[in-house]
C-alpha cells in the first residue's frame, strides 16, 4: 500500500504546512540573502570601477591640462623670449624666466632644452632614472610633436621617488616656421595636491593609494588611508607581478616600434576587485597600473573601500530581514497551529471516533473546537447527532429483539416439551414415521431455540447484564470436558481432537460456564468446516501473568476476505461459500474474552489451515 495512504492526518498536515509554508519561506530567506549579498558585491564592484575609471579621467585630464600648458608656452610670448635666448646662446637670464613661468602655472618642473635636446635652463634637475623615455620624449619635441606621461625620477634631496606628470612641447625659430630650435619641458609632481588625491572628496567612501615601482620594491607615493603601510602588501605586490606578466609580455626588438603605441591605451584595470587589508582593516580594491610614454609601468594606483561599514550596513539589513522572515515564520506557525487545532486535531479525533462506532461503541461524543460556529464545528455537532440517534435507534431495537426473543423463548420451550412427549409416545407405539417425524420437528425447535437464546444473550452481553463469576479452571480439565462433548461427532466424520496442555499446568481464573461455551464454539466451528480424517490441536503457553491458548486445525483455512469481519455480529461466510458460523457464535466468544480482559485473534492459511489464538489473564482484576 502506498506509504502516504498509511500516514495519519496530522502527519499528512505537517508534511503539507512544511512544503507550502515553511520550506518557501525558507527558500525565500535563502534567496533574499543571496540576493542581498550580490547586491552589495555588485554595489561595491560598481563602485570601485567607477572610481577607478574616473581616476583614469583625473589621470588623462593632468596630462590634457599639461598639454595645454606646454602649448600655451609656445604659442604666446614666453616663447619670444626662449627663441631669443636659445638664438643668441645667452642663457643665463632664462632660470629666473623660468621661475616666474613656474609659479605663475603651479608648476614643479619647467626645463628648457636647445636643438641638440641638452637642458639649457631648468627649475629642477631631478635625476632622470628613465633617460631613455626622457630622451625619446625629447626627440619627439624635436620632431614638432607635442607628447606627455607618467615618468618615474627621484628626488636627490629627499632620497625617494616620486611620479610625475611630464609633457614636452616644441619651440619653433618663428612663429609661422617648422624648424624647431628647441623644447620646453613642464611637469607637475603626483603628490598631495593632485587631482588624484581630492577624488577621495569627490567620491565618497572610496580610499586612494599610489605606489610608485622601485629597483626593489613598490613604495607608496600618496594615500587617503590615515597611517597606511609604506611599502604594498605581499597580496598588492603579487597581483601587480600578475598584471605585469600578462599585460606586458616581453617584446620582440621588431615590434619595439609598434609598441609605441601602448601609450595612447588606457592603463589597464584589474580584472575583479579582491580582498586587501590595510591597517588590519578589512578593504576590498582594485588596481590600475601607470604607464610612461613607453608605455611601461612606473607606479599603480588602487582604489579601496573599506568593508568594514559595508558589513555594518550588511548585518544591520540582515538583522532586519531576520527579523521580518521571523515574524513571518512565526505568523505562519501560528496559522498553522490554528489550523490544526481547529480543523486537523478535530478530524483526527472523529477518524477514532469513527472507528469506535464501526467496533460497536455508540457511546462516544466529540467536543467541538470552537465556540464559534463554523463548518469543522458543525460536521462535528452533526456527527454526534448522529450518534445520537443510532443509539436511540440501537437501544429502540435492543429493546425490541430483546422482548422478542424472550417472548418467543417461553412458546418454543412449551413446543420443546409437547415434542418430546410426542416422541416418546411415538416410541411407545412403535410408530417409527410418526417418531421420525417428531424427531426432526424437535431438532428444528432446538436450533430455533438456541438461535433465539444467543440473540438473547447478544444483547445482554452489550447491555452489561452478563457477570463473570471466576472460579479456579484446570484448562487441561476444561479441554478434556470439551473434547467428551464434542467426541462423538469427532468420531463420526472420522476427526482427531488432539489436547496439547500438560496436567500441571497453572490454575487460572475465569468464569467456567463462559470459557468452556467459547472452547466449544470454536471446536464446533472447526467440526464443520474441515475435511475427514484432520486433526484439531489446542495447547498453551504461560508467560507474565497471562495466558495463550491457540485452537488450530490443518482444514482448508478461511478466505483472506473474511478474516476481518470474522467476529462481526451477524457476520456469515455463506455469501463466499464458506461456513463460519451463525453470525453470532464468533462475536459472543469475542464479548465473553472481552469480559474476561482478554483478546482473541485468528489467523488462516488456505490449504494449511486456522489457528484462533486466546490470551486472558490467569487472574483478572476487578471481575467478578
Amino acid at each position: 500500500m502506498n506509504p502516504w495512504l498509511q500516514m495519519g492526518i496530522t502527519r499528512k498536515f505537517l508534511i503539507f504546512f512544511l512544503v507550502t509554508a515553511i520550506l518557501p519561506i525558507v527558500t525565500l530567506s535563502a534567496l533574499i540573502v543571496h540576493s542581498v549579498n550580490t547586491k552589495f558585491d555588485d554595489r561595491i564592484s560598481s563602485q570601485l570601477h567607477s572610481g577607478m575609471l574616473f581616476s583614469k579621467e583625473l589621470y588623462q585630464e593632468d596630462l590634457h591640462k599639461l598639454e595645454l600648458v606646454s602649448n600655451q608656452a609656445v604659442l604666446f610670448s614666453v616663447t619670444e623670449k626662449y627663441r631669443y635666448y636659445l638664438k643668441t646662446g645667452n642663457f643665463s637670464p632664462l632660470d629666473t624666466l623660468l621661475n616666474l613661468y613656474q609659479k605663475s602655472k603651479g608648476l614643479d618642473i619647467v626645463t628648457l632644452v636647445d636643438d641638440s635636446g641638452n637642458a639649457v635652463a631648468s627649475t629642477a634637475q631631478p635625476q632622470i632614472i628613465n633617460k631613455k623615455v626622457y630622451q625619446a620624449m625629447i626627440r619627439a619635441a624635436l620632431r614638432g610633436k607635442v607628447v606627455s606621461g607618467v615618468e618615474r625620477f627621484k628626488d636627490p634631496t629627499q632620497n625617494k621617488y616620486i611620479l610625475t606628470y611630464l609633457a614636452v612641447a616644441p619651440v619653433f625659430s618663428a612663429p609661422n616656421s617648422k624648424k624647431v630650435i628647441g623644447g620646453l619641458i613642464t611637469g607637475i609632481n603626483i603628490d598631495e595636491d593632485s587631482s588624484i588625491k581630492r577624488l577621495s572628496r569627490i567620491l565618497p567612501g572610496l580610499d586612494v593609494r599610489i605606489f610608485v615601482k622601485t629597483p626593489t620594491d613598490y613604495q607608496l607615493l600618496l594615500s587617503t588611508v590615515p597611517d597606511a603601510e609604506k611599502t604594498a602588501s605581499p597580496k598588492l605586490t603579487a597581483l601587480f607581478n600578475q598584471a605585469l606578466y600578462r599585460l606586458y609580455q616581453p617584446i620582440p626588438p621588431s615590434k619595439k616600434k609598434k609598441s609605441r603605441h601602448r601609450q595612447h591605451g588606457a592603463p589597464p584595470i584589474s580584472p575583479r576587485p579582491f580582498q586587501d587589508n590595510v591597517n588590519n582593516t578589512p578593504y576590498k580594491s582594485t588596481f590600475s597600473i601607470i604607464t610612461n610614454f613607453y608605455g611601461s609601468p612606473v607606479g599603480y594606483m588602487v582604489v579601496s573601500t573599506s568593508e568594514k561599514d559595508e558589513e555594518d550596513l550588511k548585518r544591520t539589513n540582515f538583522r532586519y530581514i531576520g527579523m521580518y522572515l521571523l515574524m513571518g515564520l512565526i505568523f505562519i506557525s501560528l496559522l498553522g497551529a490554528w489550523f490544526k487545532r481547529s480543523f486537523v486535531n478535530p478530524m483526527n479525533e472523529l477518524a477514532g471516533a469513527a472507528d469506535e462506532v464501526a467496533t460497536g461503541n455508540l457511546n462516544i461524543r466529540l467536543k467541538p473546537p470552537l465556540a464559534t460556529a463554523n463548518e469543522m464545528s458543525q460536521t462535528l455537532n452533526n456527527f454526534n447527532k448522529m450518534l445520537d440517534q443510532l443509539q436511540e435507534n440501537e437501544r429502540l431495537r435492543g429493546t425490541f429483539v430483546s422482548t422478542l426473543t424472550h417472548d418467543l423463548r417461553t412458546p418454543l420451550i412449551a413446543q420443546k416439551r409437547v415434542l418430546e412427549v410426542f416422541e416418546e409416545e411415538f416410541k411407545v407405539q412403535k410408530d417409527s414415521q410418526l417418531e421420525s417425524l417428531a424427531n426432526g420437528l424437535l431438532k428444528s425447535n432446538d436450533s430455533l431455540l438456541d438461535m433465539v437464546n444467543k440473540l438473547l444473550e447478544t444483547y445482554q452481553y452489550e447491555d452489561g447484564k452478563i457477570k463473570l463469576l471466576l472460579e479456579s479452571i484446570d484448562l487441561n480439565q476444561l479441554i478434556e470436558a470439551c473434547f467428551a462433548d464434542m467426541g462423538g461427532l469427532a468420531q463420526s466424520q472420522k476427526i482427531s481432537l488432539v489436547n496439547h496442555i500438560p496436567q500441571s499446568f497453572p490454575i487460572i481464573q475465569a468464569d467456567l460456564p463462559q470459557l468452556k461455551r467459547v472452547f466449544l464454539n470454536l471446536i464446533g466451528n472447526a467440526l464443520e468446516n474441515i475435511h475427514p480424517r484432520s486433526t484439531i490441536e489446542i495447547n498453551a503457553t504461560e508467560q507474565n501473568g497471562s495466558v495463550t491458548i491457540q485452537v488450530k486445525d490443518n482444514g482448508p483455512g478461511i478466505n483472506p476476505d473474511i478474516l476481518p469481519h470474522i467476529f462481526t455480529r451477524y457476520f456469515t461466510g455463506h455469501r463466499i461459500r464458506q461456513k463460519i458460523g451463525s453470525g453470532l457464535g464468533l462475536f459472543i466468544c469475542r464479548m465473553i474474552i472481552d469480559l474476561h480482559g482478554g483478546t482473541i485473534q485468528v489467523e488462516s492459511t488456505l490449504g494449511k489451515g486456522t489457528c484462533f489464538t486466546i490470551t486472558i489473564p490467569k487472574a483478572p482484576m476487578g471481575l467478578s
